[in-house]
């Protein structure tokens, strides 16, 4: 299935996840993210708020999940026609959920980048401008935790680069390094909800 979305528009996350039938694509006008991160960058704030409410805990729910590769083309996966690379679990992923083959980033740095995926909301809004001072003020809710709110177990792994983001927000599961990685002496934490590592 491929739909035509107009951009930009306010577009709500329940209508995005009602689209995860199997091979479903959905196409904007840019090609950048793949799967959840075109949806959650694209998605308002008070319609974020909307799908939590509606995701009552112990209903029916769809799994969730946001992969975002740092440099990552959309054409560089095998299900996007690369004969390159060899993404077997990636392209098994993109079958039998919801791809979005186009999307946009609202901000080319990192920080504000996943502020804003991790948000719904414009870097301007949040604060998080920079890679340099980026935190994100706990007023604002990020996906995971409206989707805690909604009973989902939510899960981070890898760089979050937000400072906060991991601890502040008390994401069930996390694995990772706020920042970018010393080559020689990285500093990667790992917890779980109340306990912090090192």
């Amino acid at each position: 299935m491929s739909l035509d979305i107009p951009a930009p528009r306010r577009i709500s996350l329940s209508f995005l996840i009602s689209l995860a039938a199997p091979g479903a694509q959905v196409e904007t006008r840019r090609t950048v993210l793949k799967y959840l991160t075109g949806a959650v960058g694209a998605c308002s704030l008070d319609s974020l708020e909307s799908f939590a409410r509606q995701l009552q805990p112990g209903s029916a729910r769809p799994n969730i999940v946001c992969i975002v590769g740092e440099g990552l083309r959309w054409d560089e996966l095998s299900s996007a026609g690369s004969t390159l690379l060899h993404t077997p679990n990636m392209d098994r992923i993109a079958r039998e959920g919801c791809t979005f083959r186009n999307g946009f980033v609202v901000n080319a740095l990192c920080l504000p980048s996943r502020a804003t995926m991790l948000t719904g909301l414009y870097s301007h809004t949040t604060g998080a401008v920079s890679n340099v001072e980026g935190k994100i003020p706990a007023r604002f809710p990020l996906v995971s935790d409206l989707l805690q709110q909604a009973g989902y177990q939510t899960a981070f792994l890898g760089k979050s680069h937000i400072e906060g983001a991991l601890m502040e927000h008390k994401w069930d599961y996390y694995f990772g390094f706020v920042g970018q990685a010393d080559y020689y002496r990285p500093r990667i934490t790992e917890g779980v909800r109340g306990q912090y590592g090192p």
